[in-house]
């Protein structure tokens, strides 16, 4: 379900330009297209440009929606980097073997949510990264990767 997701997201990226293009177009030019006097005299002299505002009124709505995501994505991202500084400022106490196994789950603990990167390169890379620092492969799933660095941590901590 995620790369299906994924695959509309990148389908809507591609697309954008040529859309915007399109409703450019038809604004500017949109007396010289077939039927346009049909339209004007059905419709009204503005609904070209009209329908054209609605369309890009839509559009903008999807762009701050897709903000919002966004901005979701990186607070999470940069809560994960504060929680890594603060336990980073808390581990002089520990041995060298536990502080760099700690190090690797803090450095799990960020990659995890670059599994759900609409960028395919980024999640693949979280991918294999997580692989490197584990040992272990669960894919792309983010809840799997969690419960392993859960399980670890309750290890490392025992």
């Amino acid at each position: 379900m995620d790369q299906k997701l994924q695959s509309y997201e990148a389908l809507f990226r591609q697309l954008t330009p040529i859309f915007l293009l399109g409703v450019g177009l038809v604004a500017l030019l949109g007396r010289w297209i077939p039927g346009a006097d049909w339209v004007a005299a059905t419709f009204g002299p503005n609904f070209v440009l009209g329908f054209c505002v609605f369309l890009l009124a839509g559009y903008v709505i999807l762009l701050w929606g897709e903000s919002l995501r966004l901005h979701a994505m990186m607070s999470a991202v940069l809560k994960e980097l504060l929680e890594f500084k603060n336990r980073r400022a808390g581990d002089g106490q520990g041995s060298a073997d536990g502080t760099k196994h700690v190090q690797r789950l803090d450095a799990a603990r960020l990659l995890v949510p670059a599994l759900s990167s609409s960028d395919a390169k980024v999640a693949t890379m979280a991918r294999r990264n997580l692989s490197l620092l584990s040992g272990k492969d669960f894919g792309a799933d983010s809840a799997a990767w969690q419960a392993w660095i859960d399980a670890e941590a309750k290890r490392v901590n025992a």
